[in-house]
């Protein structure tokens, strides 16, 4: 693979997936650059080890299925990957990752909240959804493939956050003082919830850093609005 920001490797990639079939494996993506790849699905035998630097770029308008496992890491590794107007990464089918992280879309702590919002979106999409697609609602089964959604340190948004049919749900932090979410858009909700039931909020805080009325929670669990 030419993992170089521009070349599609998706042809490449394939090709090796072939030649390891079933077999356990382990694939290194560089730090050279980013692989760009369009819609594949990369086998739960395959774990992947991200060097800090490299990623997957994915296509606009494609999906990357991810049902292996990643080295552990809280750096970048996906890129154009925050679904919408962008490409998808999806882990539904695979439970070989343990934890899905912010990071991994490009949020941190010290980032900025225009920056974090979108990537903790698509980062709640990964742990409990299909990007956008809310392929895992309750007829589906498919909540036995939620993720833990693990979150560093106190990240600032500025919009609210979907939580659309996220049943079966853990979100973990590092202690209610430095781990959460900060809201600081006025008047606006930090979790707007449609569908969303039988989970766990461990050590994590929701706050304010803008004023919001008596009209406008911070948290707002809800089905039909």
């Amino acid at each position: 693979m030419a993992c170089d920001n521009s070349t599609v490797d998706t042809k490449a990639l394939n090709n090796l997936l072939t030649k390891i079939g079933t077999t356990q494996a382990r694939i290194s993506l560089p730090n050279t650059g980013q692989c760009k790849l369009g819609t594949i699905r990369i086998p739960g035998n395959v774990t992947l080890d991200v060097l800090p630097g490299g990623g997957i770029q994915v296509v606009t308008g494609q999906t990357v299925t991810i049902l292996g496992s990643i080295l552990p890491t809280t750096h970048q590794i996906f890129y154009n990957a925050l679904g919408g107007g962008q490409g998808t990464v999806d882990f539904t089918g695979g439970t070989a990752v343990d934890r899905i992280y912010p990071e991994w879309w490009g949020a941190s702590p010290q980032a900025s909240a225009a920056t974090n919002t979108p990537a903790i979106q698509a980062a709640i999409w990964g742990a409990f959804g299909c990007g956008p697609d809310a392929c895992r609602t309750n007829p589906t089964g498919n909540s036995k493939y939620n993720r833990e959604l693990h979150l560093s340190g106190l990240y600032s948004i500025n919009d609210e956050l979907k939580w659309y049919h996220v049943l079966n749900f853990l979100v973990t932090g590092e202690g209610k003082l430095k781990s959460g979410f900060v809201q600081t858009a006025i008047n606006k909700r930090i979790v707007d919830s449609q569908s969303m039931a039988y989970g766990v909020f461990e050590q994590i805080s929701f706050s304010a850093g803008a004023s919001e009325d008596g009209t406008h929670p911070l948290f707002d669990l809800d089905y039909d609005g």
